[in-house]
């Protein structure tokens, strides 16, 4: 049921503090992803920010009496998905969106001669079907693939919240997790050997699909959950309905004035 302008004005008031709130934040992850190489704390913070932002609900709630229900643009992944299982490959990563100056493809193995070239065929398609996706749909996406299972957004982004932030979830919520630790080294971020440029995409594969065995040096890169953790926020910084959100804020005025 739509809102009338008398619950818009009343749930835009109430809402003011976290819209402010909403501009800082994202102002924050453009700084964050702007950087070569993010610390810690940046990445205990962006932890913080997109799970009470996407998966409690914050960012709807200052969406709602705004522009409605926000979208967040991605591109169609259904027949990347569909290949990989039919393919029956061992493993799996979904493209990645361009972060610290590097854009990862989708990839998968051990994959015959014959379906690389239609993985990506499949993976320059997707690119060219952008979609718009409920806050839902985005983070139950499932973008990894281990052990015949798939991994999702929502499933990264808890996992980093329990393993840096000491968040506490049970069941359900908790069911990749296993999943998530024997994978979280099969594809690192790390600073690259190469005069001019910043980092390189390495890939451990050894004992997939069990524990893939870093190297030391990169292990003080930034591993597959991590990169999964500033993906969303890509997505969500470089989002027409979050730009427009915020524009909308810019201009409030505090209702307690």
């Amino acid at each position: 049921m739509a809102l009338t302008e008398e619950e818009r004005t009343s749930m835009r008031a109430i809402t003011f503090d976290a819209a402010t709130a909403l501009r800082d934040d994202i102002e924050f992850m453009r700084e964050v992803l702007a950087k070569t190489k993010p610390n810690r704390s940046d990445v205990r913070r962006l932890s913080v920010l997109l799970r009470r932002l996407l998966l409690e609900g914050e960012l709807a709630e200052v969406a709602s009496p705004r522009i409605g229900s926000v979208r967040i643009d991605i591109v169609d992944l259904n027949p990347l998905r569909s290949f990989v299982e039919e393919s029956q490959l061992k493993y799996a990563i979904l493209s990645l969106p361009k972060i610290f100056n590097v854009e990862m493809r989708a990839m998968g193995g051990p994959i015959p001669s014959w379906a690389s070239g239609e993985l990506v065929k499949l993976q320059e398609q997707a690119d060219s079907m952008p979609l718009k996706a409920r806050v839902s749909r985005f983070m139950n996406e499932q973008v990894a693939y281990f052990d015949s299972k798939w991994i999702s957004r929502s499933d990264f982004l808890k996992y980093v919240a329990y393993k840096m932030g000491g968040v506490h979830f049970k069941g359900d919520d908790r069911r990749n997790f296993d999943l998530i630790k024997k994978c979280k080294y099969f594809v690192v971020l790390a600073p690259s050997q190469f005069p001019g440029i910043d980092a390189d995409i390495r890939i451990n594969t050894p004992g997939v699909p069990r524990t893939p065995t870093a190297k030391h040096s990169d292990r003080q890169g930034i591993e597959l959950p991590l990169l999964q953790l500033f993906s969303v926020a890509r997505y969500l910084v470089d989002s027409e309905d979050v730009t427009r959100l915020l524009a909308l804020i810019e201009h409030e005025e505090d209702p307690g004035d």
